[in-house]
């Protein structure tokens, strides 16, 4: 019987250790972002945060790394660009990583998006989940560099500092 169990715990550290080895073996794709020292003055105002827009997006040849004059010129800066929150987890009540795609068609299927139609999110804080659903704009520093998620590849990230609900405008 004393064998029995010396096997068993065993096999317990084994898996412990076994456990431990393969989580010092991923590496975790963002941490927390860095970001400008003056970025709560750069959000201030929304309406004058530069929209980057999936048009401007969608014109990059993300095999390249070519696109429009527009686009590259927000490379580095603080944006805003609107869109539908795909999370990164299934289980969540709050978010700080996520994708952004163009609309709610283009969360999680296959084939996915081509990568200039998704943008990896990393928010400086996380959000509640309810702050993820529906349409929203999310504010942060923009960068034209590509990654891998589960979901397929993305030609740009955000290092996120807000999520705000999208307001459609209304005909007047």
């Amino acid at each position: 019987m004393t064998k029995k169990y010396i096997f068993i715990g065993s096999l317990v550290v084994a898996a412990c250790l076994l456990s431990y080895w393969l989580r010092s073996q991923v590496s975790v794709p963002f941490g927390r972002p860095k970001l400008p020292s003056d970025i709560e003055a750069q959000i201030a105002n929304f309406e004058e945060i530069p929209e980057v827009t999936w048009k401007m997006m969608y014109r990059l040849d993300y095999e390249t790394g070519e696109g429009p004059d527009e686009l590259m010129k927000m490379d580095g800066k603080v944006v805003k660009i609107p869109g539908y929150i795909v999370p990164l987890t299934d289980e969540y009540s709050v978010v700080e990583e996520f994708l952004l795609v163009p609309d709610s068609q283009s969360c999680v299927h296959v084939p996915p998006p081509p990568p200039n139609l998704i943008v990896m999110v990393n928010l400086s804080e996380p959000v509640s989940a309810e702050q993820t659903w529906g349409p929203r704009w999310v504010v942060g520093v923009f960068s034209i560099e590509n990654s891998e998620s589960e979901y397929g590849g993305s030609a740009f990230r955000l290092n996120g500092v807000k999520v705000v609900k999208y307001e459609y405008e209304r005909e007047k």
